[in-house]
This record gives C-alpha cells, structure tokens and sequence, in this order.
C-alpha cells in the first residue's frame, strides 16, 4: 500500500542515478499515481532508469536491424454470381462493357 504524498520517478532527467538520470515529481491521490504510471512514471528510480535503458537498447536494436519490407496480399474474393438472364437487366461495369464491344481493325 502506498501512502500519500508520494514519488514517481522517470527518466532521463537532471538527477544523477547509478546506470542513468532521473526526473521526480509528487503525487497526493491514487488518482494522481494511476495517471503518473499511465504516462511512464515508475515507483522507483531504479524502474525508470531501467525502463528508459531498456527503450535505448530497443531502439537500437531496430536500428541495426536489416530493413524488410512487408507485403501482404489479400486472398482474392470469389467473384458474385451473376443475375439470371430471366428478364432482368444486368448491369455491367465500363470495363465489361469494353470487353464485350467487338474491336475494330485499323487499316
């Protein structure tokens, strides 16, 4: 259980710590501590050094990392049945109808 007032910690900040630098700041309510923490405050300096290394060591991992591209295909739909020829109209896109007009042969 935390008492209040208390301390939340981040970092990189202007205080010195072992492994890092840290920012404080004080929070009087759990409602205060619980928007702290969502905003990447820790409890302990020791937390926010480490999590601020361990974004460093990430990064820098994704920077040395071979760039990939990702492709993704999309699996093709089945096309929709046609309407039955039973007196309805059917209704065709400018493409099909260009398909279905007969090509002239230039002289």
């Amino acid at each position: 259980m935390i008492e209040f007032p208390s301390m939340v910690y981040r970092s990189p900040g202007k205080n010195q710590a072992v492994g890092g630098t840290f920012d404080y700041c004080g929070v009087e309510s759990q409602d205060e501590l619980d928007e702290a923490l969502s905003l990447g405050w820790s409890l302990t300096v020791e937390d926010a050094v480490d999590a601020f290394n361990k974004a460093v060591e990430a990064a820098e991992r994704l920077k040395n990392e071979p760039k990939v591209k990702i492709v993704v295909n999309e699996p093709e739909s089945e096309a929709a049945p046609l309407p039955e020829a039973a007196g309805e109209p059917v209704l065709l896109a400018e493409d099909d109808e260009e398909e279905d007009k007969p090509r002239r042969r230039r002289k």
